[in-house]
C-alpha cells in the first residue's frame, strides 16, 4: 500500500497545466494504469522542473533516492551533471507523489 499523497502547495494547483498533469497522476494512481500513471508522473514533474524549477523542494529526508542523487551530487562527474534533470524530476515528484521510504 502507498504512503498518503502529500497536499501540493497552493502554487501548484493555481497552475493550470500542473492541476490537469496533477489530476491525470492521481486518476492512474488510483487505479491499475501503471504505465499511464508514470507517464502522468513523467510529464508533471517535466513540467515542474520546466516552469516552476524555483519552487522545487530539497531532498526529502528518509527518501532512498533522494540519499543517493545527494550523495552523487557531492561527488560531481560530468556523467553526475547529465543525471541532473533526472535528479530534478524526482524531488518535483515529492511535491505530489507518495515518498516511499526504506
Amino acid at each position: 500500500m502507498l504512503p498518503p499523497f502529500p497536499d501540493p502547495p497552493r502554487w501548484l494547483l493555481a497552475c493550470g497545466t500542473c492541476a490537469e498533469l496533477l489530476a491525470r497522476y492521481r486518476a492512474g494512481a488510483g487505479g491499475r494504469d501503471r504505465a499511464g500513471t508514470l507517464s502522468a508522473e513523467s510529464d508533471l514533474s517535466g513540467h515542474l522542473v520546466a516552469a516552476h524549477l524555483a519552487e522545487l523542494p530539497g531532498y526529502a529526508p528518509g527518501c532512498p533516492t533522494c540519499t543517493e542523487w545527494q550523495a552523487g551530487a557531492a561527488h560531481a562527474s560530468a556523467a553526475t551533471l547529465a543525471l541532473a534533470d533526472s535528479d530534478l524530476r524526482h524531488r518535483a515528484a515529492h511535491l505530489f507523489a507518495p515518498t516511499l521510504t526504506g
